[in-house]
């Protein structure tokens, strides 16, 4: 606590942003928790939460909310608790399921317009072949004259069949562009489709959580075994399936040079590599693989000692160079 109280001070006095500050008057109150003056705590805690909520510093208001709510449970106070902790799940549900889905979407949206631009680039690459080979036709043509009837019909059918195959390659150029934004537009409508599905999800389980204050301790592995299958069958599980079928194609070479170079990673140390190099953060990846965010923390770790890398060296901006 000594050191919180230091640093805080450093903080303050140097003028730090107001997130940096809110954080550390949330560690204080968790320190004061921890040491069960309860009292100090909460004074920490309102002052973290105010300057969180008037930033819209939404990811420090969760984990304030919810160390409040830990720290009323502990007095004894589960009405409180319970208030604070519905407050926390509100806020971590709203900003969760809709943001993964939009990366999900992202990037199948991303995924689609970089193949849909490989196919423009080789058509339109395809047409200024043609064109060269149409000028060339042209100089051909003056020498034919000199050479003859015959060569000149027989240059002229040719060129007739290298117009034809250009005007085939600029009709697939235009079709392919035209689908390229039918493409995106039909991902916005999937966005929001999941959106409103994952909407309905998190509605769901927040309600069911509600009632586990409630229950006596021998019910409570049956009430959470419940909840569990509840949040399972909920699981967007098609869109998941999409979602990993989009990472191996748009990673294939990159998991073929991680295999190559570091044989030990396992297939969800190789995951794990992708979305770290997508930019998702640790909330993200945690919610698509289904786990918390400390645990992918810890997986991050594991992964650094794997890659070898050097406590100065961000694991983010070694993967971008591979």
């Amino acid at each position: 606590k000594p050191y919180l109280n230091d640093y805080l001070g450093y903080i303050l006095a140097l003028g730090e942003d107001q997130k940096t500050i809110a954080m550390a008057y949330g560690n204080l109150a968790y320190a004061d928790f921890l040491m069960e003056n309860y009292d100090g705590a909460y004074r920490n805690y309102f002052k973290s939460l105010s300057i969180s909520r008037a930033n819209s510093y939404d990811d420090v208001t969760v984990v304030t909310l919810k160390d409040m709510a830990d720290t009323y449970k502990a007095q004894g106070d589960f009405k409180s608790a319970m208030e604070y902790q519905d407050q926390c799940y509100a806020l971590k549900d709203s900003l969760g399921g809709v943001q993964v889905q939009k990366n999900l979407n992202d990037l199948r949206v991303a995924f689609e317009t970089t193949q849909k631009e490989q196919e423009i680039v080789r058509l339109q690459q395809e047409n200024k072949i043609q064109r060269q080979s149409n000028l060339i036709f042209l100089f051909s043509l003056v020498l034919i004259l000199f050479i003859g009837l015959g060569g000149f019909l027989y240059l002229l059918g040719r060129n007739k069949r290298i117009k034809q195959k250009g005007e085939l390659n600029q009709l697939k150029l235009e079709n392919a562009t035209k689908e390229l934004a039918y493409k995106k537009q039909d991902i916005t409508r999937m966005a929001l489709e999941i959106s409103n599905k994952q909407d309905f999800a998190d509605n769901l389980l927040n309600k069911i959580r509600r009632f586990e204050p409630y229950l006596k301790p021998s019910a409570l592995s049956e009430w959470r075994k419940f909840n569990f299958k509840v949040r399972e069958q909920l699981q967007i599980n098609d869109e998941q399936k999409v979602f990993n079928d989009n990472i191996e194609e748009i990673n294939h070479a990159f998991f073929n040079t991680l295999s190559e170079e570091y044989p030990q990673l396992s297939k969800s140390d190789k995951e794990l590599c992708s979305y770290i190099r997508l930019g998702f953060s640790n909330k993200e990846i945690a919610a698509i693989r289904g786990l918390s965010p400390e645990a992918i923390r810890s997986s991050r770790f594991r992964l650094r000692k794997k890659l070898q890398l050097k406590s100065k060296e961000a694991v983010e901006a070694y993967l971008q160079k591979i």
